[in-house]
């Protein structure tokens, strides 16, 4: 029990993208121009000291290094949830975290302290298929004006490759961040359709919040996120989330949470998690284009008071970013659209955000919230519903999402319970409707494409929303609970006596 409780902690406190001549729009024939899809934040591997004897991978970090940290601070974490906050508990505690995020880290300046890269590679073969997708992986730590230098070269590359002078692009959550720094150092020539999807272009709301030390865990959150987020296919992750479900409904687990909180509370107090953050993601250029600008000069003071000569050269990629792309999100947007001529938003919702902050009960993917990948539409929160309104044709049916906020309510769709990093067959299938019409699109004219549709996980199938889906009560859970506890001990007993 204890090993189970440490392994919860630490993962609360760790959680927390030959030259074509001009007139050669199509020089191979085939139609249709590439698209090139930029990646999101861990789309591929970072690797350290890549093509050397120690290469090893350096992000994402396994649960064996998890259990390694948890291993070998065991008493500094016990001796926290007993209630000792001492500063040598803190300081075992800070050492850890950084320690297991050491090869990600960054220098004070914005740059990378190792020698990381991406593990992704330029295709090598010539020609391509009638409207093929290209893929854009990125080291996601870097400042985003470099990695959109590097998408750049290898647009051109992709153009010279397929033989087309134009190229369909989609930005994918911190690949949306890439794209706009993209358009404002290269402008939007040779750009036939641009798509948002699940973007942070505009930040995200709980990154803001873990800047600036709005940490709170929530019982009923992390029990909903839980049952959300883990796979429920397996006896083991059922009962698990089951189990969970079942303990949150009936109010046990909120006194553990309670002193998960009252350790972040002290942390921050203390400033420990500032000094965790500026260890690790906090010199990261790329995380900083997370912030939207509710939270941005508060972060940047939060983190950066008194050490702003250390850190200057950070301070002026980070702000680089924000006040010249960020703040100009719309008409960047609106550039895009004029010069392009087809665009499109897609976002999702019916999910929690990782509940870690304050902002747990918002609408999101498990990781964006909806007001930011849609663009400024309104959302009521978890468990909420908006007022009713017959006359706004921008209202889903389930009361949840206003898309009339939205900065373009007809070239915006939402998909509900999709999570984040998962791209279903029917959004791929709306993505390509999008880019290869011959004309702007809108949520009103296609019936496979309606603005509001909801996806169902389990059976990869998606339909037009048609009305309220009913969220699990605590009778429920607690019979599920019940039901995969029986099962599991089945499963056991049959192995055990070979049934």
């Amino acid at each position: 029990m204890k090993r189970f409780f440490s392994v919860v902690l630490c993962v609360l406190l760790v959680i927390g993208c030959c030259p074509l001549t001009v007139f050669a729009a199509d020089a191979c024939g085939c139609g249709n121009a590439p698209v090139i899809f930029i990646d999101g934040i861990n789309a591929c591997d970072l690797i350290r000291d890549a093509g050397t004897q120690n290469q090893k991978v350096a992000f994402p970090f396994t649960a064996d290094d998890v259990m390694e940290v948890v291993d070998n601070n065991g008493d500094a974490i016990w001796d926290l949830l007993d209630g000792n906050f001492s500063a040598g508990n803190e300081r075992a505690i800070v050492d850890a975290i950084v320690a297991m995020l050491e090869d990600v880290r960054m220098n004070p300046d914005g740059t990378s302290l190792y020698d990381v890269s991406a593990d992704w590679a330029y295709p090598t073969r010539d020609g391509h298929k009638n409207g093929e997708r290209f893929r854009f992986c990125f080291d996601w730590r870097l400042d985003p004006f470099e990695i959109a230098a590097q998408l750049h070269d290898f647009v051109e590359y992709v153009k010279d490759m397929t033989g087309h002078d134009t190229v369909h692009m989609v930005g994918f959550s911190m690949g949306t961040v890439i794209l706009q720094t993209y358009f404002t150092l290269y402008g939007y020539a040779g750009v036939e359709s641009v798509v948002w999807y699940s973007g942070a272009y505009r930040g995200l709301e709980m990154v803001g919040q873990l800047f600036t030390n709005r940490y709170y865990v929530d019982a009923g959150a992390l029990a909903a996120y839980a049952d959300e987020a883990l796979p429920t296919d397996e006896s083991v992750t059922r009962l698990l989330v089951s189990v969970l479900d079942g303990l949150t409904g009936i109010g046990l687990t909120k006194g553990a949470l309670r002193f998960t909180n009252r350790i972040l509370q002290r942390m921050i107090a203390s400033g420990a998690m500032d000094e965790i953050l500026l260890s690790t993601f906090g010199s990261m250029p790329g995380i900083w284009s997370f912030i939207d600008d509710t939270y941005y000069e508060e972060a940047k003071e939060n983190l950066f008071a008194g050490k702003e000569t250390q850190y200057a050269a950070l301070i002026e990629k980070i702000d680089r970013y924000h006040y010249n792309v960020q703040m100009h999100a719309d008409e960047i947007m609106e550039n895009a659209r004029a010069a392009a001529g087809k665009i499109g938003i897609i976002s999702k919702y019916g999910r929690h955000m990782v509940p870690v902050t304050e902002c747990s009960d918002m609408q999101a993917d498990g990781v964006i919230d909806v007001y930011h990948t849609s663009g400024f539409a309104t959302a009521a929160k978890i468990g909420e519903t908006l007022p009713a309104d017959a006359g706004n044709k921008y209202l889903s049916a389930d009361r949840i999402i206003d898309a009339s906020t939205a900065r373009y309510p007809d070239q915006t769709w939402f998909v509900k319970n999709a999570e984040h990093s998962s791209t279903p067959e029917y959004i791929q299938r709306l993505i390509r409707w999008i880019q290869f019409s011959d004309h702007q699109v809108t949520v009103w004219e296609n019936p496979e494409f309606p603005q509001f549709a909801s996806y169902d996980p389990v059976t990869d199938t998606t339909a037009p929303l048609t009305g309220p889906t009913a969220g699990k009560t605590v009778f429920q859970r607690l019979r599920e609970f019940f039901r995969y506890l029986i099962e599991s001990l089945k499963i056991l007993f049959n192995k055990r006596f070979g049934r």
